[in-house]
């Protein structure tokens, strides 16, 4: 099965590849993300994003999954990660993300001022 990317204005929602390893490796093995996960290991591994990236791409087929690579539109800037785990027997579905620690001030919106 292909996906096909989505765009918003900031991000760009595609599929993780392999080549994204390099990028990845930094910002999901920071122990500040495993720490607000359930699912994430740390230490983080080459091993383990492989293995994961292969895996969600095997879930992306039988559709059981979806791994979403979450990239800076302007930059293609790997930035973090969202998933949904199908519950087809209770016709539900789990929603995950992350956000590389580097990213976190730029995932929040512009605080406005108060009107009073």
């Amino acid at each position: 099965m292909q996906l096909t990317p989505l765009q918003t204005d900031r991000l760009t929602l595609r599929s993780f590849e392999l080549s994204d390893i390099p990028a990845l490796l930094p910002l999901i093995g920071d122990r500040r993300v495993a720490a607000t996960t359930l699912r994430i290991p740390h230490p983080y591994t080459e091993s383990d994003a492989r293995h994961f990236i292969i895996a969600a791409q095997q879930d992306l087929a039988t559709g059981r999954e979806l791994h979403l690579c979450l990239e800076l539109r302007e930059s293609h800037a790997v930035c973090g990660g969202a998933g949904l785990r199908f519950e087809s027997d209770h016709r539900r579905a789990e929603l995950g993300y992350w956000i590389g620690v580097p990213y976190w001030e730029r995932a929040m919106p512009p605080k406005r001022p108060a009107l009073w």
